[in-house]
């Protein structure tokens, strides 16, 4: 370590939300990726290679299925999940694990955790960076993928009324085609266990952010940001978008199936869409709401002592310029005092229009349109092009 390189920077340059685990260790062994997770393609090309190249193989290969309703191509769910969503959730992973460890740098950069708490700091980071590494953790989502996973699948996103390219309906029973074995057995898993530990890094994100939220932070109550200082946790919601926007196309690739093959009408399943998109949503935004009692009691705080500050500056401005105080050689016009009450009218707006979380509800909006795009194709279903532009035009101007 440099003689001129703070602690607190040595533990945050060295925090990692991606790198560790047993499925990392494996990835960097098998030359998928490099340690800092650069290589990110490769992955990308191993995975589709395994997950989709031989689902379409293997259907080809076989036998002519009688009453054939989904033949692979025209399965939207299938390629969307493996061919779109699998490589959108690699690619955030990278774009993630960057971002955050600067992220958590700011703490110190900017002063809100002081010299005397960074061993605090430093303590959170290390938890953890100690409870993303637990090879329990990959074990048990192998059992759930291989568990609830499947049955999650079977009961929520198969199509079950009609032969499709990896299963065919006999009575109530479904019978998998050698291609449905792989697609169950294999590909699905995998996914299951990478959308899994994706949240599962997102669970350890939330919860260094609980530790750090926990420190004596130094909130700023005049800050600009409207957010005592720690409004640069909104890039967040930047660098997540990539994982919001895959797991609703996902949703909507599912959706897709049931209204093209089993007959299931959009209307029917508005409220599932309003389902995905606010779980979602509310799972992205969970670890900058761990700061909104921190905010809520500092605004109180200060709103309080700001109060009593204005009070008394106020008055003595009155009594000074209003009821004759004032020096018989001191002019009004000009007066410094005329800007330091405009200078304490305008902190204590600030103070006024503090957020009790750190990002805004224009971005919140942002996110939540995300979320929506990739369900704005099953519109198509319902309406023409034309219908919809003419709605969309008349709904805009």
């Amino acid at each position: 370590m440099s003689q001129h390189t703070k602690p607190s920077e040595v533990q945050a340059s060295e925090f990692s939300l991606m790198q560790g685990g047993t499925f990392y260790k494996l990835n960097v062994w098998l030359k998928l990726c490099g340690p800092n997770l650069e290589f990110a393609e490769r992955k990308m090309i191993a995975l589709i290679a395994i997950t989709w190249v031989p689902l379409f193989i293997l259907s080809s290969l076989h036998d002519p299925i009688p009453d054939l309703k989904v033949p692979f191509l025209y399965n939207i769910e299938v390629h969307i999940r493996f061919l779109i969503a699998l490589p959108t959730f690699i690619f955030a992973e990278v774009v993630a694990n960057n971002r955050i460890r600067t992220l958590i740098k700011q703490f110190t950069l900017r002063n809100i955790v002081v010299p005397e708490d960074v061993p605090l700091l430093n303590k959170a980071i290390k938890k953890a960076t100690r409870l993303s590494n637990l090879v329990i953790v990959d074990i048990i989502l192998v059992i759930l993928v291989f568990s609830l996973g499947n049955w999650t699948w079977g009961e929520n996103f198969s199509i079950d009324r009609v032969n499709t390219w990896y299963a065919i309906v006999k009575g109530d029973h479904k019978f998998f085609t050698s291609a449905g074995d792989w697609y169950a057995f294999v590909s699905l898993p995998i996914f299951q266990f990478i959308l899994l530990r994706w949240l599962f890094h997102l669970a350890v994100f939330g919860y260094l952010l609980y530790q750090i939220s926990k420190i004596n932070l130094q909130l700023t109550p005049i800050h600009p940001d409207r957010a005592g200082g720690i409004g640069f946790l909104r890039t967040y919601l930047d660098l997540i978008v990539p994982f919001v926007f895959a797991l609703s196309t996902l949703a909507a690739g599912g959706i897709a199936g049931k209204i093209l093959f089993e007959g299931a009408k959009l209307y029917d399943l508005r409220i599932t869409i309003l389902v995905y998109v606010l779980t979602t949503v509310i799972i992205t935004i969970i670890p900058l709401l761990l700061f909104a009692r921190k905010l809520h009691n500092s605004k109180r705080r200060n709103f309080r002592e700001y109060g009593i500050l204005s009070t008394r500056y106020v008055q003595d401005f009155h009594d000074k310029w209003i009821t004759g105080k004032t020096k018989h050689d001191e002019k009004l016009l000009g007066s410094p005092d005329i800007q330091s009450l405009a200078d304490l009218d305008g902190s204590y707006s600030i103070i006024r229009e503090m957020r009790l979380v750190p990002f805004t509800v224009r971005e919140l909006t942002s996110l939540i349109i995300i979320a929506i795009i990739p369900f704005l194709p099953l519109l198509l279903t319902v309406m023409s092009i034309e219908k919809i532009a003419e709605w969309v035009f008349s709904t805009l101007f």
